[in-house]
C-alpha cells in the first residue's frame, strides 16, 4: 500500500504537467486562426502566464509578442504589459529590472484606479525591493496593499500574502518575534483554507525565526511539518530552501556532516532549477560551515560563486554576506589586502541597509500601522456600542429581563442624554441672547440712519431755502453789499462738507449688508454719485425728496435714474427700486 501511495504522488505532479503542456499546445496551435488583434494579444498573455516561471526563454517570446500588441493596439493594457514584465524579471532574479516595471505598472494601476491590479503590483514591488535591501520601501509598498484591502473587506487568502510579505520584511530586519506574529497570521489563514504549499512555505519561515530566536526545538517541528507538506508535491523546488535552513540548525548544533549534507542536497535542487536567489542563499552557508572546519581555499569557491550571481541579480543583502565570507576567507589564508578590502565592501553595504534612519523609519511605518489600525478598531467598537445603546434606549421596556446589568447601562445613558440635553438649552440660550443683541444693534442702527437721511433732508432743505434768499437780497441793492459775499461763502462750505455723506453711508451698509459693495460687483466702475442714487432708492424715498437731497431738479433725477437702470444692464420691464431692494 506504501508503495502504492507514493507512485500516486509521484504520478501527481506529472499529470499536471501532461494536462499544463496540452494547454500550451492548444494555445500556439490557435494562434494561426486568429485574426483579431485583441484576441491574439490576450492568447499570447494566457501562453505567458502558462510558461512563466516554469520555462523562462520560451515565457519571454510569449511576453514579448504580448507587449508589442498592448504597446501598438491596446495602450490601457500597459498595466498588465509593466506587471507581466516585472514578473519575468523577478522568475530569472534580476531584481533591479523587475523593480523598475512594478514601479511602472503601480504608476499605471493608480491613474485608472484598478484596485485589484494596484495590489498585485504592490506585492510584487515590496518582495523585489525587499530582495534588493530596500526594506523601508518594502515595507512602506506592503503596508499600503494591506490597509487598502482591509478597508476593502478582501478575502482573507489575499490579506495573508501580504502577512507573509511583512514577516519577511522583519525577519531579515531581525525583528523575529515581530516576523512571527505576522507569519502565523498567514498560517492560520493558509491552514483553514487548506492551502498546502503556502502553510508549507510560512512553516518554513516561522521555523526559520525560531532558529534565529535561539530555539531549535520549535525550530526542528516546523522545518519538518514544512517538509512533510512538500512531500510528493510538484513544486520541489522550493525544498531547496528548506534543506538550507535544516543544515543551519545542524550547524548551530555543531553537526558539520549534517550540515553540509543538506547543504548539498538544496544547493543541488536550486541548481537544477536554476534558482539563483536559492544558490547564493546556500553556497554563503557552504562556505561558512567550511570556514568552521578549517577549509578556507575550498570555502573562497563557495563564496565566489555567490559574489558573482549577487551581482547579476542585485541582491545587495546575499552580496553583502558573501563578502563577508570572503573576507574571512582570506584572513584564514593571511591574505590581508584581500580581506581588508572585502570588509570594507561589507561594512559599506551593511550600512547602507542598516543605518539607523532606515530603521527608525522602518519601525515607525509599523507603529503608524498598527496604530491605524487599532484606532479603526476602536472607532468600530465605538459605533457598535453606540448602536447598542441606542437599541437599548428605544427597547428599554423590554429589557427589564436583563436585570441590574443592564440598569447601570441605561443610567449612564441617562446621564449623558441630560448633559446632552443641558448643553443643548444653554447652547439655545447663547444664540438667543446672541439674536436680542444683533436685534438690538440693528434697532439702532436703522434709528441712526433715520437720523442721517433726516439730518440730510433738512440740511438740502436748508441750503435751497439760502438759495431763494440770495435771490432776494439780489433783487435789493442795499441787502447785497452787505450779506451776499458771506452766504456764497457759506453755501460753499456746506456743498464741499462730504462727511455727513460718509456718515449715512456707514450706517446704510452696515444695515443693507454692504449695498455698495453688491453694486461694484454688478457694474465695477460705478460713480460715488450713482451709489448714493441708489441708496436714497433703497430706502423707498420719492422723487422729489431725492430731489430736495441733492440739491437737483427732479427731472435730474429722472434722467440719473435712467443712466443708472442702464448701467445695470436691466431690461425695461425691470423696476429699478425693486431690483435694488433684492440686493
Amino acid at each position: 500500500m506504501r508503495k502504492i501511495l507514493f507512485f500516486l504522488f509521484l504520478s501527481i505532479p506529472l499529470c499536471f504537467s501532461g494536462q499544463n503542456q496540452k494547454k500550451i499546445d492548444s494555445l500556439k496551435a490557435s494562434l494561426g486562426n486568429i485574426e483579431s488583434n485583441k484576441e491574439r494579444m490576450d492568447t499570447y498573455g494566457r501562453l505567458w502566464v502558462a510558461t512563466a516561471f516554469k520555462k523562462p526563454k520560451e515565457s519571454k517570446i510569449y511576453l514579448d509578442s504580448f507587449s508589442k500588441y498592448a504597446t501598438n493596439y491596446f495602450p490601457n493594457k500597459r498595466g498588465q504589459k509593466e506587471r507581466y514584465t516585472g514578473d519575468y524579471y523577478k522568475s530569472i532574479d534580476n531584481y533591479k529590472e523587475a523593480e523598475k516595471h512594478y514601479l511602472q505598472a503601480v504608476a499605471f494601476y493608480d491613474s485608472v484606479n484598478s484596485k485589484k491590479s494596484l495590489h498585485k503590483s504592490l506585492n510584487s514591488l515590496a518582495e523585489v525591493q525587499r530582495h534588493l535591501g530596500d526594506f523601508e520601501s518594502a515595507l512602506a509598498s506592503v503596508l499600503r496593499s494591506l490597509k487598502e484591502k482591509e478597508a476593502d473587506e478582501v478575502s482573507p487568502l489575499i490579506i495573508a500574502k501580504d502577512y507573509v510579505s511583512i514577516g519577511n520584511i522583519h525577519g531579515m530586519l531581525k525583528n523575529y518575534s515581530l516576523s512571527n506574529d505576522y507569519f502565523k497570521k498567514a498560517e492560520k489563514i493558509y491552514i483553514e483554507k487548506n492551502k498546502r504549499y503556502s502553510t508549507a512555505n510560512v512553516k518554513m519561515n516561522i521555523g526559520l525565526n525560531y532558529k534565529n530566536l535561539k530555539i531549535p526545538d520549535s525550530a526542528f517541528k516546523y522545518y519538518y511539518a514544512s517538509k512533510n507538506l512538500y512531500e510528493g508535491g510538484s513544486k520541489v523546488f522550493k525544498k531547496s530552501v528548506l534543506y538550507n535552513n535544516i543544515g543551519v540548525l545542524h550547524e548551530d548544533s555543531g553537526q558539520n556532516d549534517s550540515t553540509l549534507f543538506y547543504y548539498n542536497k538544496g544547493l543541488s535542487i536550486a541548481k537544477k532549477y536554476k534558482k539563483a536567489n536559492d544558490v547564493i542563499l546556500i553556497s554563503n552557508n557552504i562556505g561558512n560551515t567550511l570556514l568552521d572546519i578549517n577549509q578556507p581555499e575550498k570555502a573562497l569557491a563557495y563564496y565566489e560563486t555567490g559574489l558573482e550571481l549577487s551581482k547579476s541579480t542585485g541582491n545587495n543583502a546575499r552580496i553583502m554576506s558573501s563578502y563577508r565570507g570572503l573576507s574571512k576567507a582570506h584572513d584564514m589564508l593571511n591574505n590581508k589586502g584581500k580581506s581588508l578590502n572585502y570588509y570594507k565592501n561589507y561594512v559599506k553595504i551593511k550600512d547602507s541597509l542598516y543605518k539607523i534612519e532606515s530603521l527608525e523609519t522602518i519601525n515607525a511605518l509599523e507603529v503608524k500601522y498598527q496604530t491605524e489600525k487599532k484606532e479603526s478598531e476602536i472607532a468600530i467598537q465605538q459605533e457598535e456600542i453606540k448602536n447598542l445603546n441606542i437599541k437599548a434606549e428605544n427597547d428599554k421596556l423590554t429589557k427589564t429581563l436583563y436585570g441590574i446589568g443592564m440598569f447601570s447601562l441605561l443610567t449612564i445613558s441617562g446621564l449623558v442624554f441630560i448633559s446632552f440635553r443641558q448643553r443643548i438649552k444653554k447652547n439655545r440660550i447663547e444664540r438667543e441672547k446672541q439674536e436680542a443683541i444683533y436685534k438690538q444693534e440693528i434697532a439702532f442702527k436703522k434709528k441712526e440712519l433715520a437720523s442721517q437721511t433726516l439730518h440730510l433732508v433738512q440740511k438740502n432743505t436748508f441750503i435751497q431755502e439760502l438759495k431763494e434768499n440770495l435771490v432776494k437780497i439780489k433783487q435789493s441793492p442795499e441787502l447785497f453789499k452787505v450779506e451776499f459775499r458771506r452766504l456764497v461763502m457759506l453755501l460753499k462750505k456746506e456743498n464741499a462738507e462730504d462727511k455727513d455723506w460718509e456718515v449715512f453711508k456707514s450706517y446704510f451698509s452696515e444695515v443693507h449688508n454692504n449695498f455698495d459693495n453688491k453694486l461694484k460687483d454688478i457694474y465695477a466702475d460705478i460713480s460715488e454719485k450713482e451709489i448714493r442714487l441708489a441708496s436714497f432708492l433703497r430706502m423707498n424715498l420719492s422723487t422729489k425728496e431725492i430731489a430736495s437731497m441733492l440739491n437737483v431738479l427732479p427731472d435730474s433725477v429722472l434722467k440719473s435714474k435712467y443712466r443708472l437702470k442702464k448701467k445695470l444692464n436691466l431690461t425695461k420691464e425691470t423696476d429699478l427700486m425693486q431690483f435694488l431692494n433684492t440686493l
